[in-house]
């Protein structure tokens, strides 16, 4: 291996991390360079008379650099984190050939069609980064609540013979001699479960809607976290989706909270409770405020 921590675990003593160049800077007779892997950036600071000449010598990195760097971490209140590593190794795991087309700092803005690409650098940037982070932590989330409400987690085929309801097309397939069709919706096959005596089912299952647009808030494939209960009504299943989706709220705020805050200056709020309305209480406060 060629780390024995993540950043965010490097805290004290000997360790060796490895990522990405974040940025590098050459003083002549001090270095910098800010290591990037998921969890964070940590800075790794070369000083002639302190590290190895041979090191300082052979640490000559672009943006973007795989690297890794061993060494021991210190305090320092203006590094990122509040401290730094003073390497007494370096391994250059792989070069950047030729300039970026993507800039993952975020300083130079790519279009969109660019960065789709070249998806694997976009991704690396803090703000794609984080909300592939954040949706992983509402899916864990989702299913931990489910589990703990006492719901049986089942995988319905995304492929289905027929439509699964209306108000929208579908997406034909051709399955061996016969036709299907990627399914709209897991409805047929949750109620089945429920039916077969599951009383309580969730899953997290891509569904295909062929509806053409031309917004960006319409999809063509979603992921869908669903639920079906038996012996329950409208009452109960709004109970239980909110007490998902404050737990949902509640883990994400306390493993990215700080860095959504940073990052999209928003802070995560959670209420003590979701309101419930009647389809006329929401009708008359729509038009009191003019919609």
């Amino acid at each position: 291996m060629d780390r024995t921590h993540y950043i965010k675990d490097a805290i004290k003593g000997n360790v060796e991390i490895a990522g990405w160049v974040h940025d590098f800077r050459d003083l002549g007779k001090l270095k910098f360079v800010l290591v990037r892997d998921i969890t964070g950036i940590m800075q790794v600071t070369m000083k002639k008379g302190v590290v190895d000449d041979r090191l300082l010598e052979q640490v000559n990195v672009n943006k973007e650099d795989v690297v890794s760097f061993e060494g021991e971490i210190k305090e320092n209140k203006i590094a990122p984190g509040g401290r730094e590593l003073i390497p007494a190794k370096f391994k250059h795991l792989n070069k950047v050939e030729r300039k970026l087309p993507v800039d993952p700092t975020g300083h130079v803005d790519s279009e969109l069609d660019t960065r789709l690409d070249y998806r694997y650098i976009d991704l690396r940037r803090k703000e794609v980064s984080l909300i592939f982070k954040t949706k992983s932590i509402c899916a864990h989330a989702f299913r931990e609540k489910l589990r703990e409400l006492g719901f049986i987690e089942i995988h319905p085929s995304a492929i289905t013979g027929t439509a699964t309801e209306g108000g929208a097309d579908v997406f034909p397939i051709q399955y061996f001699e016969n036709k299907a069709y990627l399914v709209q919706s897991p409805q047929l096959y949750k109620q089945l479960a429920v039916i077969g005596g599951f009383d309580k089912v969730s899953m997290t299952v891509p569904v295909f809607r062929a509806e053409k647009h031309n917004t960006t808030s319409h999809l063509n494939e979603v992921t869908q976290m669903d639920i079906e209960m038996g012996f329950a009504d409208h009452n109960d299943a709004m109970d239980v989706l909110e007490q998902v989706s404050l737990h949902m709220l509640k883990l994400a705020k306390e493993e990215v909270g700080d860095e959504i805050a940073e990052v999209f200056k928003h802070e995560v709020v959670i209420p003590k409770k979701i309101p419930k309305y009647k389809y006329s209480e929401l009708i008359e406060k729509l038009g009191k405020n003019g919609f």
